[in-house]
């Protein structure tokens, strides 16, 4: 009788390890602050002001609340930059931009390329590719999945990434950028010293 229930008991084991698996996978990735970001853009492309936009949208994703609150991030300057950019009454040909605003330039002239590769982060799974580039510079007691970090997506203001503590950051246009030479290569990279942070 046990061993009839073996084989039930193992399909039960792999179809909630397999599911459980690709759930802390798609905990592992954030893009809250990329996708509020692209909100944005569009709300501005669409009417121009920046009355009707709702700010706290971007500000409150995680990400930017650990560039707030890290003071990496000033949200007036954020915001006029933005404005500058992709607000339809502006004109491109006599704005000046900051260094920080011709970077946002870049998100408008790739955001449909972007906000596809939002999509390849999950769909195909940045972590899997994280884990496969990553593992072999790691000893065997770091190869463990409660050790990854949490990849976080957004608009840096330049092409940036860092990892500690845990978390990596990544500005969305500078992942894309390296990524089209190896999917998960930016990720893991800042993951290695995110995770041999906390293991030191």
């Amino acid at each position: 009788m046990q061993i009839k229930r073996l084989p039930l008991l193992i399909v039960f084991w792999l179809q909630f390890g397999l599911s459980f698996g690709q759930t802390m996978h798609k905990e592992k990735i954030n893009t809250s602050g990329a996708e509020a970001y692209f909100k944005i853009a569009s709300t501005l492309e669409k009417a121009g002001g920046e009355n009707i936009v709702s700010w706290q949208l971007l500000f409150q994703t995680p990400p930017y609340q650990m560039m707030i609150a890290g003071n990496a991030l000033d949200t007036a300057v954020f915001k006029t930059d933005m404005l500058r950019v992709f607000s339809f009454a502006s004109d491109e040909a006599t704005t000046l931009y900051t260094s920080k605003g011709n970077y946002h330039r870049g998100y408008k002239d790739n955001q449909k390329q972007l906000e596809n590769y939002i999509r390849l982060l999950h769909d195909s799974n940045v972590v899997d590719s994280l884990k496969s580039l990553l593992y072999p510079f790691l000893p065997l007691r770091l190869r463990r999945e409660e050790l990854l970090p949490t990849l976080f997506y957004l608009n840096y203001g330049s092409g940036e990434a860092t990892g500690f503590g845990g978390v990596v950051i990544s500005d969305l246009l500078h992942s894309y950028t390296i990524d089209e030479y190896k999917f998960g290569l930016l990720a893991a990279h800042e993951a290695f010293h995110a995770i041999v942070s906390i293991a030191f």
